[in-house]
């Protein structure tokens, strides 16, 4: 896996750097929920910044949101780079 080699991270969209992080710090500040079905309006109302679905659950992905405040609505892990790397385009594009 080439998280295990990597010390930092650097995503660029048509030019613009999206994301230059250290790999320890990405772990530090992204989160991925994956919420019930019950959570889901709530895990919204937290603002993250991608939303995905993944057999049948919903999949947020959070910047800063304490991991403590998330754990209460689903299980949560730090995403893997291509999932970060999706959302984080994704939330660029959009804006």
């Amino acid at each position: 896996i080439v998280e295990n080699i990597l010390t930092d991270v650097m995503f660029i969209d048509d030019g613009k750097l999206v994301l230059n992080e250290s790999l320890e710090s990405i772990g530090e500040q992204y989160t991925e929920l994956m919420a019930t079905a019950e959570h889901a309006a709530a895990a919204r109302a937290l603002t993250p910044i991608a939303e995905r679905s993944v057999f049948g659950q919903t999949v947020f992905t959070f910047a800063g949101t304490p991991r403590d405040r998330l754990k209460e609505l689903g299980e949560v892990r730090t995403p893997g780079l291509a999932d970060l790397f999706v959302a984080r385009i994704s939330r660029e594009r959009a804006a």
